[in-house]
């Protein structure tokens, strides 16, 4: 199982974005638009046991979320993907289990997030 890591890193990810909240939130609309998305797509291939597409979704939501700081939504997604390049198949379903889990926290925090950011202005 990979390392689990914050669900949202604000700061880590603020202080790659030099400090800019606009464009953080530019980056949060775009994310919590595409990606579910990606997690239907991701859900057809692994039902239909496309393998290849299963992976190359896998590797598309490892590099969305590490951009905006959801590190535990990335590292599954790299695991998931790490399965379907190793071929263990059989850990494929579980990992979309968490993945779905760890989707809906991190959006939870990121609309915490902008919530936090809209008050304070």
């Amino acid at each position: 199982m990979p390392e689990l890591h914050p669900i949202l890193d604000l700061d880590d990810t603020l202080l790659r974005l030099g400090g800019d909240v606009e464009l953080l939130h530019t980056l949060y609309d775009a994310y919590l638009e595409d990606t579910p998305k990606k997690m239907r797509q991701l859900a057809l291939a692994i039902e239909q046991d496309d393998f290849i597409e299963v992976r190359h979704i896998a590797h598309t939501l490892k590099g969305s979320s590490a951009t905006v700081g959801a590190s535990s939504m990335s590292n599954i997604a790299q695991a998931l993907e790490n399965d379907c390049i190793e071929g263990k198949l059989t850990d494929v379903r579980s990992r979309f289990i968490a993945l779905t889990k760890v989707f809906a926290e991190a959006t939870e925090a990121i609309n915490k997030q902008r919530h936090n950011f809209s008050s304070c202005n």
